[in-house]
Parts: structure tokens; sequence; C-alpha cells
């Protein structure tokens, strides 16, 4: 059964798109390469979207440069967990318009977004000078990128990276971060998730070799209403920032947090 949808806008995108089918086949992963145009063929990409998950695909990944509706549109329509590749086209602005059109969705409607042109880019990171020009490659990396990855001094790659069997669920859900050397090496695969807490989005290699990352800390509904809120009833999600220091390949210990929860005011008595 095939797993893995393989959309992109047009066949001028096939040079970038067929990158990601490559590296599934060459894992053993099942996955289908198709042209879905959200502007030329609507119908087909409805059809699509709808039926994925009937067909028993477990996730999409979609490909559009310029206006690059295609992922946004895929995802507003199925909830299967869909990867936008930014690309950059004959008429784009330097790709930003077709990353942006990718990455600024509305809420609940999340789309996971790349590096631009890299279809390839779930485990493997490319770094490319002013003029786009691929400079270096990592191939092989430990987890799917998340949503930043950093070039430190010493030519050490850190990355924001998708945990497995996390508790929160998102767009933005992280649980990782990873440093590999210039060789692409991993020096540190350390996972920052449990049922209570897990990072997101963001993370930040510090000078002193340490790391900050950004998490949300889940606060039950009765929590939430023993602190005094009186108009939201639900189990809450608030953000706190942890300095994780490492001891080994895949330990760490916080040596420094602050918690928004902490600092919550109420406009009531």
């Amino acid at each position: 059964m095939i797993q893995v949808g393989i959309i992109m806008g047009s066949k001028s995108d096939l040079p970038v798109m067929k990158a990601a089918k490559e590296f599934l086949d060459e894992i053993g992963i099942s996955c289908e390469l198709k042209i879905v145009s959200a502007h030329r063929t609507p119908e087909l990409m409805i059809e699509y979207a709808q039926n994925a998950s009937l067909r028993g695909l477990k996730v999409i990944i979609a490909g559009a440069g310029g206006a690059a509706h295609l992922p946004g549109m895929t995802a507003s329509m199925t909830s299967l967990p869909v990867i936008g590749v930014p690309i950059k086209s004959s008429n784009s602005i330097d790709g930003w318009d077709s990353i942006l059109s990718i990455l600024q969705m509305p809420n609940g409607i999340p789309v996971g977004t790349v590096a631009l042109n890299a279809a390839k880019n779930a485990t493997s990171a490319t770094l490319y000078d002013t003029s786009w020009n691929s400079f270096h490659t990592w191939t092989g990396l430990t987890g799917s990128t998340g949503y930043s990855a950093y070039l430190m001094p010493g030519g050490y790659l850190w990355r924001a990276a998708k945990a497995t069997g996390v508790s929160f669920s998102g767009g933005p859900i992280c649980g990782k971060v990873t440093k590999h050397d210039y060789a692409g090496t991993l020096l540190w695969n350390f996972d920052y998730t449990t049922p209570s807490y897990c990072s997101h989005h963001d993370i930040r290699p510090l000078p002193n070799g340490n790391v900050l990352l950004i998490a949300y800390e889940r606060r039950t509904a009765a929590e939430v209403t023993a602190a005094g809120c009186t108009t939201f009833s639900s189990e809450m999600w608030p953000d706190k920032i942890v300095e994780v220091k490492q001891t080994g390949l895949t330990t760490g210990t916080v040596v420094w947090e602050w918690k928004s929860w902490d600092h919550l005011m109420q406009n009531t008595d």
C-alpha cells in the first residue's frame, strides 16, 4: 500500500520533487509522484486531498512555486500531515514568494514547511551561498527537520527535529534537537518530549555549547481553573524556555528554565 503521496503543481517542479521519491525508494517506503495543480486542475486536487486517507496514505509532500497554493489548499481538505516544499520557479521572487505562501498558513491549517527546493529535506540539509548555489549538503540526518537549522562556528549543524511518539499534536511540534559535524557525524541526538512537555518551532545554540529550546508544557483544565481562569475550561499549553547542557550522545540536563505560566496575571480577583 502506498504510504506517501508526493504532488507538485507542474512538470517543471519535477527536478526538485523527484529527490523525495528517490530517497523514499532508497529506504523502502512506498510512495507515488503526481502532478496536481491547485490552479489548473483544482477538481483533481480536491479529489486527491479528500481521498488520500481513504487510500491509505499517511502523509502528503506537496511542492509548488510562485503563489504556491498547493500545500495549503491540500492541507485544508485532509486531516493528514502535509509537508510543503517551496520551489524557486522561473517567475519566482528569489523563492520568497513560495516560502511565505506555504509558511504563513492560517490557524488550524498547519503545513510543515521545509527549506527552498528541499524536497529531500526531511533528513538532509543544504548550505547555499547568496546566489543560491549549493555549497554543501548533509544527508542521512537523524530525525526529520523541524522548523529551524543553524550552522555554527566550527561547521556544526544544529537542527530542531521531529521526535517520534510525542504526546502533543500540531504543525510546529518538534521534540528533538540534533547536532552534526561538517562531515555529517551525529554528535548529539536529544529528545525533549514527555506527556507533560514538548519542544516546538525554534532552537538557539549558545556560545557555551548549550542550547535554548522553546517548549509547550501541558496544564490540565483543573490547573487552569485553579489558577483563576473563568473564561477558558480546557487544558492549556503555555510556553517555557529551557537551557539544556549536553551530557552524552542522547542525554542532556536542564540548567535553566523560564515558564510563562509563572508570570500569568488575571484582570479579576
